[in-house]
This record gives structure tokens, C-alpha cells and sequence, in this order.
């Protein structure tokens, strides 16, 4: 993602990756971690108006 965000400086337009390293929502297997989609929103909403970074990993 990053070389691809980096072609597209240039055009305006932005490309960004999320890896979420969680389940979303209830009834995930035992022991893995969780998060609601309005947990993870903010980030992407983050991502779309900074525009400063082109990967990012939401843990838990």
C-alpha cells in the first residue's frame, strides 16, 4: 500500500490500508479480542482527514 499511495501523491488522490487484528463484534472465538465498528471508525476517519499515513494496525 505504501507504494501505491506514494504513485498517487502526485494525483490527490490517497491510498491507505487498515489491518484490524480483532474480531468485529460478538461471538468471536475464546480469547481473541474485540472491537465494535464504532471503535474502529475513528481510525479510518483519522486515515481520510489526516492523510499522514498509508498503513496502520488496530489492535485491541
Amino acid at each position: 500500500m505504501l507504494t501505491l499511495n506514494k504513485e498517487l501523491a502526485d494525483s490527490g488522490v490517497f491510498a491507505a490500508h487498515i489491518a484490524i487484528n480483532v474480531w468485529i463484534g460478538e461471538g468471536g472465538p475464546a480469547g481473541i479480542p474485540t472491537a465494535t465498528p464504532e471503535q474502529i471508525a475513528p481510525l479510518y476517519w483519522e486515515l481520510h482527514e489526516g492523510r499522514e499515513r498509508a498503513e496502520v494496525v488496530f489492535n485491541a
